[in-house]
């Protein structure tokens, strides 16, 4: 697994777009700053799929990815097997002049980084910086607004290093011995756009030196007239290498787009909703046109976990292995299970190992580039044993084909898992899945009954998960719960419950505001009829 970061980001580009042109398959993953931005965008079983993307999408605009893994399978057709290479890349947004700069830090997810052992200092220093097209059109087109810094609030001490320039060049004037460059005593900010701002104004204000970054310093060193006519028509030069800087991760989010590969997850809605905006474009408003653009820039797209829950029949004899609800446990028993290596045909993995590509051989949870390389194991193997199923006795499978393979999974691709909704899934190309819960009503017997909240919620968690929506705190509530059998379980137990009444759901009969609307109806349609008959009867009588 290599681990990718500033230092080394414009170095490994270049292997990292040929590792992406030759790949079969690419997992991805994120590690977040945080996952919900506030209590009205917690997931609920009363939300509708429209509902549950505005949430998300709030979150996702709120947070960013921190840190980002991506495995690349390669299939080998001289060998019935596939080579991983894992990289592992730290991110972090730079401050842009007239660009949002600010984003949120949950504390829980700091503390969940922390004890999965997330190098903060590395995200802080060694990030490396992205933006969206929006972002990188306008820092191209309006280069020059962005140069306007304020070095009042910036790290690098600007009054400090001229005046470090001024009196090596007026000792240089008496003193030719005392050297032809100089040092300053300040280093490149993490911030490119920073750097180009300090060096082109040091270099405005001293026309008799060169300023340049070089191996993490700021290197000063005099020059003639003419040289310095020269070097300055290299400026188009270093604009366009700071502007590249600024864009960094993106380079890679927009060769993904262009390969057109297969992008595999795991319970990955919101990791497509915080790359799709902080790489590509600004989320819509409408989850409608997410999934049009969505599907636009990754045609094809695998959620392991919405795999594993709907093939849950055809991986039946393997439920010891698949109940486990971490992806990590997942890939650690499906790594050593024999009975899964046995399969007719099953493809091996090799690790690419070189001195910037290290074997993952610990258990790594929660590492982004660890969990990528788990997912695409994971699908890689769930795939192989329902192309096995598939094909009848599986005897007539020597090999592996990776295109069979797709063709056998082809009604998994494009939906994604859903935690805690009504649907199980978000298909973003085909129609979605029936609502899975069903909604209660819960209520007082009678007024001298005792409705405790606490109690229905205590009891509500011995069956399963449900969500309460309070009606009245004293008198009724309205619940929502993850399955038909479960609802029916409820009733059941509350049938003879002393104090609280459960029954279904009945939208006419519940909901104050629709029962308020149809005595509005039914009283202006009793009046309009009262009109008629009046008129009728004067009619008739004429």
């Amino acid at each position: 697994m290599t681990e990718i970061t500033s230092a080394n980001f414009e170095q490994m580009f270049p292997i990292i777009y040929e590792d992406i042109r030759q790949s079969s398959f690419i997992a991805i993953d994120t590690e977040m700053t945080g996952l919900v931005c506030d209590k009205s965008c917690t997931p609920s079983l009363f939300d509708t799929l429209e509902a549950r993307y505005s949430k998300q999408r709030r979150s996702a605009n709120k947070f960013i990815v921190c840190q980002l893994g991506l495995s690349l399978f390669m299939r080998d057709y001289k060998s019935n097997s596939y080579e991983a290479k894992t990289y592992t890349f730290y991110l972090c947004p730079r401050s842009l002049n007239c660009r949002r700069a600010d984003f949120s830090f949950d504390m829980s997810a700091i503390e969940f980084l922390a004890y999965n052992h997330f190098e903060f200092d590395k995200f802080a220093k060694l990030g490396i910086n992205y933006l969206n097209e929006i972002e990188e059109q306008n820092l191209i087109n309006r280069f020059d607004d962005f140069l306007d810094i304020d070095f009042i609030d910036c790290p690098i001490r600007y009054e400090t290093c001229s005046h470090q320039v001024s009196e090596w060049l007026n000792k240089r004037s008496s003193d030719k011995d005392c050297g032809n460059q100089l040092i300053l005593k300040c280093w490149p900010t993490v911030n490119p756009l920073v750097n180009y701002v300090f060096i082109k104004q040091l270099r405005n204000n001293f026309p008799t030196v060169w300023v340049q970054e070089m191996n993490g310093k700021f290197i000063v060193r005099p020059i003639d007239v003419k040289e310095r006519a020269n070097l300055l028509k290299e400026d188009g030069s270093e604009r366009e290498q700071v502007i590249d800087k600024m864009i960094g991760f993106s380079k890679v989010f927009k060769c993904l787009i262009d390969i057109k590969r297969p992008i595999v997850g795991h319970n990955m809605l919101m990791d497509l909703l915080l790359m799709y905006h902080n790489f590509y474009k600004p989320l819509p408003k409408k989850m409608k046109q997410f999934m049009s653009s969505l599907h636009s820039i990754f045609p094809y797209i695998f959620d392991t976990k919405c795999m594993i829950f709907n093939e849950k029949q055809n991986l039946n004899e393997f439920a010891y292995i698949f109940r486990s609800p971490s992806l990590g446990e997942v890939y650690a028993k499906l790594k050593d299970d024999d009975m899964v290596n046995a399969f007719p045909g099953t493809p091996m993995v090799y690790q690419k190992t070189n001195e910037n590509n290290k074997a993952i051989d610990t258990y790594s949870p929660h590492n982004a580039g660890f969990d990528a390389f788990a997912t695409a194991f994971v699908f890689l193997k769930v795939s192989h044993i329902l192309l096995v199923k598939n094909s009848g006795d599986g005897n007539e499978i020597q090999d592996h084909v990776f295109f069979d393979m797709l063709k056998v999974i082809e009604n998994h691709v494009n939906k994604i898992n859903l935690i805690r909704a009504n649907f199980h899934y978000l298909s973003i190309t085909g129609p979605n899945p029936l609502a899975k819960s069903k909604w209660l009503f819960a209520r007082k017997r009678n007024k001298y009954s005792k409705f405790n909240l606490t109690t229905l919620t205590s009891k509500l968690a011995e069956h399963g998960t449900a969500d309460i929506k309070v009606i009245d705190t004293n008198s009724s509530v309205l619940i929502a719960t993850n399955s038909h059998k479960m609802a029916k379980t409820i009733v059941e137990i509350f049938r003879t419950d002393a104090n609280i009444k459960v029954s279904d759901y009945n939208v006419y009969k519940h909901n104050r505001t629709m029962r308020l609307f149809l005595w509005s109806v039914l009283t202006i349609s009793s009046g309009f009829t009262a009109m008629l008959s009046i008129r009728l009867i004067k009619y008739l009588k004429q």
